[in-house]
């Protein structure tokens, strides 16, 4: 071609187009700028003249496997992530626009092949989010104030109930975030007088001949319930049973447990298949775990009090006149008593 150019410019395409992509990595749904450097020259030259190397205009067009392209036709691409953990491969095809070559020589040519460049985003979790997997959801019970030589309770025993509390999460599985309840702990305590510590006027016994013969039928009144329906138990004016006592209140914890954990678990149960947020990055209420459990916090506190509401309503059992938890706990002391009681007047120490 040198040879024949000698009042005209010669043009050669100068190699390629070339370059490259910078590919950002992104968590879900949020917008990212993936840039490119690419670059196409060409190359003249005339005798007596000289010779340059001018750039081509270049076109871009951006596509990604998966999120919406925002701006698709410059340089950089801006783009949102989509709403799934994935690998998504952001591909660029840059073309030259070949400008006006001035007094080419024959022949002469500066268009180019277009060239392909490809990226790899990856797209992860917000931070402080992740995966859904397995997790104890199952009530645990703890009891860690027991009491059963108390010098403080003002009564023979007495039993506390406490709400129960636990971790909420909302975690990520195929583009959802789900609710997963753990670390569930309900508590209780017990109570019982230390049958040492008590005034003179009140003796604890567990057997009739723990009874002095002056006191025997006083006793014997004072250990005998006379109407087991309603939940009034023996008087126990002067004489108790410690052993009583302690089945009295453990009888409460056992039917409150019942009640209680068979209402947390519907309660749990339902959270944790209902409560779902479909991610939705036009929606801010579904972008992170944080906010999804914002969203879901005052209904998942409402099935909660309304477990704790209905256990209630089945331990006390307010339908009938009775409490209900009284009059069984009354039918577990007469169990100790009882036999005291009916060993009197014969059964006594002189």
């Amino acid at each position: 071609m040198e040879g024949e150019c000698v009042a005209c410019k010669c043009w050669e395409d100068d190699g390629p187009i070339s370059g490259s992509v910078n590919v950002q990595n992104a968590k879900l749904c949020e917008h990212k700028t993936h840039t490119s450097s690419v670059s196409d020259t060409d190359h003249w030259f005339k005798p007596g003249v000289g010779e340059g190397d001018p750039s081509d205009s270049l076109t871009y067009a951006w596509t990604a496997s998966a999120g919406t392209p925002l701006d698709s036709n410059a340089p950089n691409f801006t783009w949102r992530a989509p709403p799934c953990v994935e690998e998504v491969t952001i591909d660029l095809d840059v073309d030259d626009v070949p400008n006006s070559m001035d007094d080419p020589c024959p022949d002469s040519e500066r268009d180019d092949e277009p060239a392909h460049f490809q990226g790899t985003s990856t797209v992860s979790l917000p931070d402080e989010c992740v995966n859904a997997g397995p997790h104890d959801s199952s009530v645990h019970w703890i009891n860690p104030d027991d009491d059963y030589a108390s010098s403080t309770c003002t009564v023979f025993g007495d039993f506390m109930l406490y709400v129960a509390t636990c971790d909420v999460d909302f975690k990520y599985t195929n583009c959802t975030w789900v609710c997963e309840i753990s670390n569930v702990e309900a508590k209780t305590r017990v109570r019982v007088r230390d049958p040492f510590s008590l005034l003179p006027d009140q003796v604890s016994v567990e057997d009739a001949s723990d009874v002095p013969c002056v006191d025997a039928n006083s006793a014997k009144c004072d250990l005998n319930d006379t109407d087991l329906s309603d939940d009034e138990g023996a008087p126990c004016w002067k004489y108790w049973s410690y052993f009583a006592a302690i089945a009295h209140e453990e009888k409460h914890r056992a039917d409150w447990q019942e009640f209680y954990e068979e209402a947390l678990n519907s309660a749990i149960g339902y959270l944790e298949s209902s409560c779902h947020s479909n991610i939705d990055c036009a929606d801010e209420d579904t972008i992170s775990c944080q906010a999804a459990e914002n969203y879901w916090y005052l209904t998942i506190q409402q099935f909660f009090a309304i477990a704790l509401q209905e256990a209630t309503r089945q331990y006390n059992d307010p339908d009938t006149p009775l409490e209900e938890h009284e009059q069984r706990a009354c039918l577990i002391s007469y169990d100790f008593e009882q036999p005291i009681s009916a060993a009197l007047p014969e059964g006594c120490t002189p």
